[in-house]
Protein backbone atom coordinates (compact mmCIF):
# COMPACT_ATOMS: atom_id res chain seq x y z
CA UNK A 1 0.00 0.00 0.00
CA UNK A 2 1.31 3.44 -0.86
CA UNK A 3 1.18 6.31 1.58
CA UNK A 4 -2.34 7.62 1.59
CA UNK A 5 -4.31 10.12 3.59
CA UNK A 6 -7.33 7.81 3.25
CA UNK A 7 -6.06 4.33 4.12
CA UNK A 8 -4.60 3.20 7.40
CA UNK A 9 -3.18 -0.15 8.50
CA UNK A 10 -6.63 -1.47 9.53
CA UNK A 11 -7.98 -0.71 6.07
CA UNK A 12 -5.12 -2.67 4.52
CA UNK A 13 -5.67 -5.58 6.92
CA UNK A 14 -9.34 -5.65 5.95
CA UNK A 15 -8.43 -5.64 2.25
CA UNK A 16 -5.87 -8.43 2.72
CA UNK A 17 -8.31 -10.55 4.70
CA UNK A 18 -11.14 -10.11 2.20
CA UNK A 19 -8.82 -10.74 -0.74
CA UNK A 20 -7.57 -13.95 0.90
CA UNK A 21 -11.16 -15.09 1.55
CA UNK A 22 -12.18 -14.48 -2.05
CA UNK A 23 -9.10 -16.26 -3.41
CA UNK A 24 -9.60 -19.29 -1.15
CA UNK A 25 -13.38 -19.57 -0.80
CA UNK A 26 -14.78 -18.00 -3.96
CA UNK A 27 -12.40 -18.24 -6.92
CA UNK A 28 -12.12 -22.06 -6.87
CA UNK A 29 -15.93 -22.45 -7.02
CA UNK A 30 -17.33 -19.31 -8.63
CA UNK A 31 -17.31 -20.55 -12.23
CA UNK A 32 -19.61 -23.40 -11.18
CA UNK A 33 -21.81 -20.96 -9.26
CA UNK A 34 -22.02 -18.71 -12.31
CA UNK A 35 -22.99 -21.73 -14.42
CA UNK A 36 -25.65 -22.80 -11.88
CA UNK A 37 -26.93 -19.24 -11.49
CA UNK A 38 -26.64 -19.17 -7.73
CA UNK A 39 -24.20 -18.56 -4.89
CA UNK A 40 -24.53 -20.96 -1.94
CA UNK A 41 -25.87 -19.40 1.24
CA UNK A 42 -22.99 -20.94 3.15
CA UNK A 43 -20.58 -18.53 1.46
CA UNK A 44 -22.69 -15.57 2.57
CA UNK A 45 -22.85 -17.00 6.09
CA UNK A 46 -19.05 -17.32 6.18
CA UNK A 47 -18.69 -13.75 4.96
CA UNK A 48 -21.02 -12.60 7.72
CA UNK A 49 -19.18 -14.60 10.38
CA UNK A 50 -15.92 -12.99 9.28
CA UNK A 51 -17.41 -9.50 9.51
CA UNK A 52 -17.50 -8.75 5.79
CA UNK A 53 -21.26 -8.12 5.71
CA UNK A 54 -22.91 -5.24 7.54
CA UNK A 55 -19.68 -3.29 7.73
CA UNK A 56 -21.46 0.09 7.75
CA UNK A 57 -24.05 -0.79 10.37
CA UNK A 58 -23.81 -0.18 14.12
CA UNK A 59 -22.57 -3.03 16.28
CA UNK A 60 -25.87 -3.03 18.18
CA UNK A 61 -27.51 -4.30 14.98
CA UNK A 62 -24.83 -6.89 14.27
CA UNK A 63 -22.67 -4.70 12.05
CA UNK A 64 -19.06 -3.64 12.32
CA UNK A 65 -19.69 0.13 12.40
CA UNK A 66 -16.81 0.84 10.00
CA UNK A 67 -16.21 3.92 7.83
CA UNK A 68 -17.08 4.30 4.17
CA UNK A 69 -13.51 3.57 3.09
CA UNK A 70 -14.13 -0.05 4.16
CA UNK A 71 -17.19 -0.12 1.91
CA UNK A 72 -15.11 1.10 -1.02
CA UNK A 73 -12.46 -1.56 -0.32
CA UNK A 74 -15.21 -4.18 -0.07
CA UNK A 75 -16.60 -3.23 -3.48
CA UNK A 76 -13.16 -3.07 -5.07
CA UNK A 77 -12.27 -6.56 -3.87
CA UNK A 78 -15.63 -8.02 -4.93
CA UNK A 79 -15.14 -6.56 -8.40
CA UNK A 80 -11.58 -7.84 -8.50
CA UNK A 81 -12.95 -11.38 -8.29
CA UNK A 82 -14.35 -10.94 -11.85
CA UNK A 83 -17.37 -13.10 -11.02
CA UNK A 84 -20.39 -10.92 -11.67
CA UNK A 85 -22.97 -13.28 -10.20
CA UNK A 86 -21.07 -13.57 -6.94
CA UNK A 87 -20.49 -9.82 -6.78
CA UNK A 88 -24.12 -9.01 -7.55
CA UNK A 89 -25.39 -11.51 -4.97
CA UNK A 90 -23.22 -10.08 -2.22
CA UNK A 91 -23.98 -6.47 -3.11
CA UNK A 92 -27.72 -7.12 -3.20
CA UNK A 93 -27.47 -8.45 0.35
CA UNK A 94 -25.26 -5.63 1.60
CA UNK A 95 -26.51 -2.63 -0.41
CA UNK A 96 -30.09 -3.34 -1.38
CA UNK A 97 -31.67 -5.78 1.06
CA UNK A 98 -30.26 -4.55 4.36
CA UNK A 99 -30.24 -0.70 4.23
CA UNK A 100 -33.08 1.03 6.01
Amino acid sequence: MSDSIYFDEQHQQFRDSLRRFIEQEVVPHAAAWEEAGMVPREVLRKMGELGFLGIRYPEQYGGSDLDTIYTMIFHEELGRSTFGGFTATVMVHTDMASPT
